[in-house]
């Protein structure tokens, strides 16, 4: 398992931060303090093991780190264990003593005045080419170690940025913490329910009987099986063609970016009305040439919303450049037609059960 320890000055903990979220994404095991550095454990000790332990450094270099006596003793150790150096420059310092014996003789990427949205695809690279200098695909870690990039914001912000920034809205998110996991369920449980809710004019329109207690409940559990659906199937065939993605971090992005999971939603409510006639027994070859017409573009508008979340998705777990063009557009191809498999093998009987509990 290849690992990138990540050596920093306290005060640039917020960018260390992020390259590690990045990286993890990826498909790296990194090192940083203080997440890695457990509690009671000296912290000298701790940060030698974690450098000799690392087959990367990544030095972010800033006025501060060159002021910073740990980060130079870092850079030590990592010469002294012959550990490959990556620095990151996040402004023209001058290097000068132990800066310039280290790192003075080596390319370095220039993060100055840019912005993470910008440079975080080359970290990355530059991390995949330092670790597959043959050009071959860097060894991944199954059980990836997340990173703690920040606070988990609060849904509404979030759930906003999703719809607005796609995946560059997951930077400042700590995927692995319990509290996103939940806010991001209660994203994903909301736009369920929000989904169920929709369906009332179309439920009205073909007489269903939505009064019973046990109707809104079902109605919003199996609005949320369907995008859980996506999400496992989605990250099923990612793996299955050898990409890096944890599990639980996969989903707690699926459900923070599901604004998209709801506008594919939204678009479709005209089409619910149609459906829900076919779902009721009436053959599709009996509906007007229109109603077929609005079948036909929402539901291609609906799907390429669901395209769009998936995108997001690979983007921001860097499938593409785990796997390369080819097969991340297989796996990409092949999450889609499992989940449509599954949507009619699974789905259209639940549904039709739905709306024989709610018939007239």
């Amino acid at each position: 398992m290849q690992r990138v320890f990540i050596s920093h000055s306290t005060k640039n903990v917020k960018i260390a931060k992020r390259i590690c979220a990045a990286l993890e994404r990826g498909g790296w095991k990194c090192w940083i303090a203080p997440r890695d550095i457990s509690p009671g454990s000296d912290w000298a000790e701790s940060i030698v093991a974690g450098i000799e332990g690392s087959q990367l450094m990544i030095a972010v270099v800033s006025k501060d780190a060159c002021e910073s006596e740990h980060v130079a003793r870092e850079l030590d150790r990592a010469a002294a264990n012959r550990i490959p150096i990556l620095p990151a420059r996040l402004d023209a310092t001058p290097l000068i003593g132990q800066f310039a014996y280290f790192l003075g003789n080596k390319q370095s990427l220039d993060l100055a005045g840019r912005s993470w949205n910008d440079f975080e695809s080359d970290v990355v690279n530059a991390v995949r080419t330092l670790l597959t200098p043959s050009g071959g695909r860097a060894e991944v870690a199954d059980n990836l170690q997340p990173a703690s990039p920040g606070q988990s914001p609060g849904g509404i912000y979030t759930f906003i940025a999703g719809a607005m920034k796609q995946e560059k809205a997951l930077a400042d998110v700590d995927l692995s913490e319990p509290r996103t996991l939940g806010l991001a369920f209660a994203i994903l449980l909301s736009a369920s329910l929000a989904t169920a809710i929709l369906h009332i004019p179309a439920w009205n329109e073909q007489g269903i009987h939505y009064g019973n207690p046990a109707f809104i409940p079902l109605a919003t559990a199996y609005d949320l099986i369907e995008p859980v659906a996506f999400c496992l199937l989605l990250h099923l065939a990612i793996r299955m063609f050898g990409a890096a993605a944890d599990a639980l971090q996969f989903f707690s992005a699926f459900c923070l970016l599901g604004s998209y999971w709801l506008m594919s939603n939204i678009v479709q409510a005209p089409v619910w009305v149609r459906t829900i006639a076919f779902h009721r027994g009436v053959p599709l070859d009996s509906l007007p040439i229109g109603d077929l017409a609005v079948i036909a573009a929402g539901s291609a508008a609906a799907l390429a919303f669901k395209i769009v979340l998936a995108r997001s998705l690979f983007r921001a777990f860097h499938v593409t450049e785990q796997l390369g063009a080819v097969r991340a557009a297989l796996s990409f191809v092949t999450g889609i037609a499992l989940w449509i498999l599954s949507a009619w093998v699974i789905s259209k009987p639940l549904e039709d059960s739905l709306y024989k509990l709610g018939g007239s």
